[in-house]
């Protein structure tokens, strides 16, 4: 996509984990309110962490830096 940088691009590939951890942190934020269901966010951070785990998301700026060093892409932000 001519419209994104080099390591916005690389990213979309890790998309829907990069999602996911979004939810996850954004949840963590949601729980401060004192009028959040806290069981629902529980169970929903629970499934995420699952999910994320699973794919190793939690290490995906490196999982980044090496698929884009394999690919001997440019600098990311070109």
């Amino acid at each position: 996509d001519d419209t994104k940088t080099v390591g916005e691009n690389i990213k979309m590939a890790f998309g829907p984990i990069a999602e996911k951890v979004a939810r996850f942190n954004a949840i963590g934020e949601e729980m401060a309110n004192p009028d959040a269901d806290f069981d629902a966010l529980m169970e929903e951070m629970g499934k995420l962490q699952t999910e994320i785990d699973a794919a190793d998301g939690w290490d995906l700026d490196s999982q980044l830096e090496q698929a884009m060093d394999a690919l001997q892409c440019p600098d990311p932000d070109t």
